[in-house]
């Protein structure tokens, strides 16, 4: 069986005790009616053990900053993103080590 490959924009993340439950979507490509919210479609769904998603964020964070060490090319997360995450710039950058 062939895996699919999709393209997401957004993503949600639920985890508990016992799992989580990682949900990819992709916004449409048409603009939203003035005022709503854009329309997004789910396109994957990843279930997995909270100690596999530490693994894999652990391997992906290195992996950045592998990149960007080697590229000087930083991928940088505007401050009004991060806001609309609930994620304060002071967190990102102790996360990421940067400023």
């Amino acid at each position: 069986m062939d895996a699919p490959d999709v393209y997401a924009d957004q993503f949600q993340v639920t985890v508990n005790p016992w799992g989580v439950t990682l949900n990819f979507q992709k916004t449409s490509p048409d603009p939203p009616p003035q005022g709503a919210m854009p329309q997004s479609e789910r396109v994957a769904t990843i279930r997995t053990g909270v100690a596999h998603l530490k693994a894999m964020i652990f391997m992906m964070k290195r992996q950045v900053d592998t990149i960007e060490k080697d590229t000087g090319v930083r991928a940088d997360v505007p401050t009004q993103v991060l806001s609309a995450m609930g994620i304060g710039r002071e967190d990102w950058d102790s996360f990421w080590g940067t400023r």
